[in-house]
């Protein structure tokens, strides 16, 4: 009896482990599956400004009611970013280079219609 007890648990540890790492795949795939990119604009580095739904993380750590920006220039010179929308203005916090910028709303081509944005803005 106490092999049938032994063996058991090895199939039922095996069985929580794959388990375990399902539930983690599915949580990671739905996390990216939300991610997409809001709108962008064109910068002077001949680059783009792309403002996401991602939510921001620096250094593993989140940032509540902040979003993920990042920048690149023609050159492949990119930064990361938080952005967040304030009086139809986006502000984006760019660590990189210790700086803050107002981007006007208006300047960004939104890749969804302004009314789908509201949750997201």
């Amino acid at each position: 009896m106490a092999h049938f007890g032994e063996k058991f648990l090895s199939w039922f540890i095996v069985f929580v482990a794959i388990a375990a790492l399902l539930l983690f795949l599915i949580g990671l795939t739905s996390l990216t599956a939300n991610a997409e990119e809001i709108g962008y604009l064109i910068n002077e580095g001949g680059g783009r400004i792309v403002i996401s739904n991602d939510q921001c993380v620096k250094g593993g750590k989140f940032f509540n009611g902040l979003h993920r920006a990042y920048a690149y220039t023609s050159e492949g010179f990119t930064m990361e970013g938080c952005w967040y929308l304030e009086d139809k203005t986006i502000v984006v916090g760019w660590p990189d280079t210790n700086s803050t910028r107002r981007y006007g709303l208006e300047g960004f081509v939104l890749t969804k219609k302004q009314e789908e944005l509201k949750p997201n803005l």
